[in-house]
């Protein structure tokens, strides 16, 4: 239970640069698909090997025009996976006269994103946060390449005859838990590798959080490389 709620911690956000707001008919925030294939990639490894789908029976067509593709997302192993019904129109105009060439890629995407958003991928957008501005911009700050720091006093105070400095208080700075999420997923993804390569693959596919985290809570960001150095000599030494 306790990975289940890892990993949707770890997906649960969503990059502002990855997303469209749609204002025509129902509003709402699309997320370009792509994003999501490259962070399932990011956290389960390559498509075909951590991760993949399947069309689990023939395409069925409905009374509507449109087309239905039962998708299976296993990760990890073929053994664990979901499935959700991806659909699309057989057309691109209201009279239903021009065929839609990319209408079976549109039902699969669209059964990719559902199987991704039940295991938590962007659910930030599904759960409605989107439509907060305040969490918007909270967004934008967070993976901003640049983010603002807070402004500094140009000039300290001149004191002719300073006091003696107070003792200095010890402060115990709180967990950060998003820094916390990402070491108990190292320890796990990095651990099951069998190979230098696969570590190094997955330290640079994963190297903004692991940025990220040093900048959340140097010490744990500290553990992160230490596992990942301790995980390189004993496949070294195998």
């Amino acid at each position: 239970m306790e990975a289940i709620k890892n990993l949707w911690n770890l997906v649960s956000e969503t990059d502002p640069k990855y997303t469209k707001p749609v204002t025509f008919g129902r509003k709402f925030t699309s997320i370009d698909p792509y994003s999501q294939i490259k962070r399932a990639t990011e956290v389960f490894g390559s498509a075909g090997t951590g991760w993949g789908w399947t069309v689990q029976r023939p395409i069925e067509y409905t009374t509507t025009n449109e087309i239905a593709i039962l998708i299976r997302l296993w990760h990890g192993t073929r053994e664990s996976y979901i499935e959700q019904w991806g659909q699309a129109g057989l057309y691109i105009d209201a009279k239903e006269t021009k065929k839609d060439n990319d209408c079976f890629k549109k039902a699969t995407t669209d059964g990719l994103t559902k199987c991704l958003s039940v295991l938590g991928f962007n659910s930030d957008v599904f759960l409605g946060k989107w439509e907060d501005s305040k969490y918007v911009q909270q967004m934008k700050s967070e993976f901003s390449d640049n983010p603002q720091l807070a402004p500094t006093d140009a000039v300290a105070p001149t004191v002719s005859q300073p006091e003696p400095p107070p003792p200095e208080k010890t402060e115990v700075k709180p967990v950060d838990e998003k820094s916390l999420i990402r070491l108990k997923w190292a320890e796990e993804k990095f651990g099951e590798c069998e190979s230098v390569t696969e570590v190094e693959e997955l330290f640079t596919s994963n190297l903004r959080n692991i940025n990220d985290t040093k900048n959340r809570d140097e010490k744990i960001y500290e553990k992160i490389m230490s596992l990942i150095e301790k995980k390189k000599e004993s496949l070294n030494n195998v």
